[in-house]
């Protein structure tokens, strides 16, 4: 293994450090090397071995790829009998001004058929460019190149920089070996075609410009499986047909800053890079979204179908239009939030994910088409962005359009199946065919008219990974798959005037305005929320440091807000606004049923492999006042509903006295295809409005208690108790529910919430969305203090976050020594100021504060003389200048003259 430049033969670590950047590679007598240097970049290739050595000058650190036994390419192929993969051990190298030519003849049938690899300068700028082609009779399935690529070893503080989501850091020392493949803009993949890696102090960054490279990286543990040092990480991309060409950039000294820098000139080459001010070119209006949260009502009408789309399951009104208009207006009115995304999803004719593509009129169950029309009217009177939620990448088999000629066909002509959702199973949609759906008259254009719209989201577009089809009437490679996603963007997009897409890809920069699920899924950085575990990895900005100026990013679906404020101290890290998916059914805050009830499960009794009884338990203190229906979801570890058992209660429940009431025993088999484990969530609801009741007991941020779990064993069908959330480490996971003497006291949960967070991110993100993030740095050997830059000068705006277990001291330039407790944060621009501290601007504090501060006259804070101070909660004192207010709730401060002074200097 290659570190620094080390004896790789008898004289060679000379030859590699003295010898001048030659004008055309250098061989030695025999072939045993060859070099080719380009600028601070150095590839040493050694033939006889199949084994190549890459250096960056600069700094003399160097990655080693292939050896005797494992050749640094492999090529798979296509052969009559079926598939072979040949390692790529005998070539005829060829030199000449621009590079290096490697010829190789893998398949003995066809002798005089040529694989090549050319690796050459690039004419546009540093590193070194591999590309490769095959003879048209060699039917290659996969190329892999730098195989076995050693990324660094436990230690020399080497990490794989990894573009999932908004980006994972992966260190090589670790204490758990894993193997894992991220295909390029596949869901969880690499969001963007690069790879980080980071070895002694030096950067590298490997690119690439096509859809079908595979990232193959393993973490290789040595020793005794408890003592797992050294450990290294190994690397190798993979090539598909159609995707040819890969660049290694050397940095020099760095981090995943100078990475994403790099990265970020490859983007603009590449025309990914589109800056703010060019997407207001013309559309001023898309400057709503700057510090605009995302509220979304996520399903109006939610029908859950079975899995053909022929028998109903369930149907329940969570808002009618009218409502989802009062809840717009109670943010506006009663929080005074101005600057909202508001969606709507399940607003279709048959709800939430059912019959796709055929969306109006609009559910009658909700009102209908007057008010659905109404209820448009009032939410853009309120100034906010209206956006729709649709779909066209999924067809349900009772569409009234359902014809398999929109499909997107597999290799064997059968149409792609997607997932099963709430309206049954899903078919895929051609991209091709997706736009000509979207287009019909009584589709998108039929919603522009009846809503007034001004944005448009459609679902899974930016978040699936790229297809290919194989319908002769219809055909798509994964490229042009590509180019039709991105032209139904832009037909959404120029009808509505801004559009969004689920999770979000760089490829779709150009063509949205917004992302939604790239920072976040469900209270987590990541959908797979094992894989930071299983990696041993740390979530990094890399998306943001490469990106930022470029689009509005959101996470997505439904958290707890009592868990939440690692959540959102990750989104203030990022300086994006916070979305809120889950907010309670119907007019949450007018109307707020508590019963005196405590569910549990009684009894499982195991039938057969998937086959088993249950019975649940009610422990009531109070009669209750209404005849509720009892759910029961089986769900994953995320929370998703798997199967369900609900029923009617017998007696009904408004009949129950206080004491133990069962229900059941009820027979349940486990649908085919689910392992396990299933977690029991439990309730009641109202079958008339869809409300659910509020229970005693642990529960969820959809008001359902947790019952357990449930395991498949050899013998059966096996309950057992669910363990418990791990206890805090100093970091108060409700803190954003705190409304002690603040702004939010005596609201509902939901709104102490989503008042403080909108008031924490939304004027950090206003103000600085048109920057770039110029600074991410951990602040602690642990990681857990980080501190963010946007812009640059007096304009730059810094966070300090502390998502550790420690108080942790930052002193400011502004406003002296700052004191962070376990969840404190800082955040300090010229024209905004946040914190959450036990110490700030002089001011010691027992109970550590949550304020911010906005200068409303445009004038750096220093010298306005208008000052909006919010007070979320903790004790009410801030100074300003020489002077000390208290204040409750917010106020209009004037540093000037003292006004309510209370500790004056």
């Amino acid at each position: 293994m290659i570190t620094r430049l080390r004896t790789l033969k008898a004289g060679l670590a000379i030859a590699l450090l003295a010898a001048p950047a030659p004008a055309a590679p250098r061989q030695t007598a025999g072939a045993e090397m060859i070099l080719l240097d380009h600028g601070s970049a150095r590839l040493v290739f050694f033939p006889r071995e199949s084994r190549l050595v890459l250096t960056d000058l600069g700094t003399g650190v160097s990655w080693e790829s292939g050896s005797s036994k494992t050749p640094w390419a492999n090529v798979t192929l296509q052969l009559p009998g079926g598939t072979r993969t040949v390692p790529l051990v005998h070539c005829h190298v060829h030199t000449g001004p621009e590079g290096l030519q490697l010829e190789y003849r893998p398949d003995p049938a066809h002798p005089r058929s040529r694989l090549q690899i050319r690796i050459t300068r690039p004419p546009d700028g540093p590193g070194l460019l591999f590309a490769w082609q095959a003879d048209a009779d060699l039917s290659v399935t996969r190329l892999r190149l730098f195989e076995g690529l050693e990324l660094g070893t436990a230690g020399e503080s080497a990490a794989a920089l990894v573009p999932v989501r908004t980006g994972l850091r992966v260190p090589a020392e670790g204490r758990q070996p894993f193997r894992q493949r991220f295909e390029t803009y596949a869901y969880e993949g690499c969001h963007m075609a690069m790879l980080g890696t980071v070895r002694l102090g030096a950067a590298a960054l490997w690119a690439w410009d096509s859809t079908g490279v595979t990232l193959d990286l393993q973490r290789r543990v040595t020793g005794e499986t408890n003592h797992a040092s050294p450990a290294g990480l190994l690397a190798a991309f993979e090539f598909q047909p159609g995707s040819y060409r890969i660049r290694w950039l050397p940095l020099g000294r760095g981090d995943h800053v100078a990475i994403a820098r790099a990265y970020r000139n490859l983007a603009r080459a590449a025309g990914w890079w589109v800056p703010w001010p060019e997407k207001l070119r013309g559309h001023p209006e898309r400057a709503r979204y700057f510090g605009a949260a995302n509220v979304k009502l996520w399903s109006l009408l939610t029908r859950r179908m079975d899995e053909t789309s022929t028998r109903e399951q369930e149907v329940r009104v969570n808002w009618t239009f009218d409502q989802a208009a009062r809840v717009a207006e109670h943010l506006k009115n009663e929080l005074k939030l101005d600057r909202i995304l508001f969606g709507m999803g399940g607003w279709i004719h048959r709800g939430y994910d059912n019959q796709h593509p055929d969306i109006l009129p609009p559910a009658p169950e909700c009102g209908g088409e007057p008010a659905f029309r109404e209820a448009c009217r009032r939410i853009l009177r309120l100034g906010y962005l209206l956006s729709l939620h649709d779909n066209y990448q999924d067809m349900y088999r009772d569409a009234p359009s359902w014809d398999e000629s929109w499909l997107n066909k597999d290799p064997d002509g059968s149409p792609t199946r997607g997932g099963v959702w709430a309206g049954g199973r899903a078919w895929i949609v051609c991209s091709r065919k997706a736009l000509e759906l979207a287009m019909r008259p009584s589709n998108l254009p039929a919603v522009r008219a009846l809503s007034g719209a001004n944005a448009y989201f459609i679902d899974t577009t930016l978040a699936a990974g790229l297809y290919e089809c194989h319908d002769p009437q219809h055909p798509l490679t994964r490229r042009e798959d590509l180019y039709w996603k991105q032209a139904l963007c832009d037909y959404a997009r120029a009808l509505f005037g801004s559009f969004g897409s689920e999770d979000g890809r760089e490829w779709g920069i150009p063509h949205a305005d917004y992302f939604e699920g790239l920072a976040g899924v469900a209270g987590h950085p990541l959908h797979n929320r094992e894989l930071l575990t299983r990696l041993e990895a740390e979530p990094v900005p890399l998306f943001e440091l490469v990106y930022r100026e470029c689009i509005q990013v959101y996470g997505k679906y439904g958290y707890d807000p009592a868990q939440a404020a690692d959540y959102v101290l990750h989104h203030l890290m990022l300086g994006r606004p916070l979305h809120y998916h889950n907010l309670p059914a119907g007019l949450y805050w007018e109307q707020d049923p508590q019963e005196h009830a405590r569910p549990e499960v009684a009894q499982v009794q195991p039938l057969g492999p998937r086959t088993f009884t249950i019975r649940y338990a009610w422990h009531v203190t109070a009669p209750p006042d209404r005849d509720w229906r009892v759910f029961v979801h089986f769900c994953d570890a995320r929370g998703n509903i798997l199967f369900q058992n609900d029923h009617d209660a017998d007696p009904p429940t408004s009949r129950w006295s206080p004491g133990r009431h069962e229900t059941g025993p009820f027979r349940i088999t486990v649908p085919e295809g689910l392992t396990g484990p299933f977690f029991i969530r439990m309730g009641w609801y109202d079958p008339a409005s869809g409300r659910r009741a509020l229970l005693k007991g642990p529960g969820d941020a959809e008001r359902r208690i947790r019952g357990g779990r449930l395991a498949l064993t050899d013998s059966g069908v096996r309950w057992e108790p669910e363990p418990d959330p791990p206890e805090s480490t100093g970091l108060n996971p409700a803190l954003f529910l705190r409304a002690d003497r603040g702004w939010a006291e005596g609201f509902h949960p939901w709104d102490r919430f989503v008042k403080n967070t909108y008031e924490l991110l939304s004027p950090l993100n206003a103000l600085t969305a048109t920057q770039a993030m110029t600074a991410h740095a951990f602040l602690t050997t642990d990681h857990r203090v980080q501190m963010t830059t946007f812009g640059t000068g007096r304009q730059a705006t810094t966070v300090v976050v502390n998502r550790g277990s420690q108080t942790f001291r930052w002193v400011s330039s502004r406003s002296g020594s700052i004191l962070l407790p376990p969840g404190g944060f800082m955040v300090e621009g010229d024209r905004f100021i946040a914190f959450h501290a036990r110490e700030w601007n002089g001011l010691t504090y027992e109970d550590a504060p949550f304020f911010t501060l906005q200068s409303m006259d445009g004038q750096p804070l220093d010298r306005s003389r208008q000052i909006r101070v919010y007070h979320g909660f903790g004790d009410p004192r801030i100074r300003l200048g020489r002077h000390t207010w208290e204040v409750e709730r917010e106020q209009i401060v004037d540093p000037g003259p003292a006004q309510r002074s209370v500790q004056p200097d």
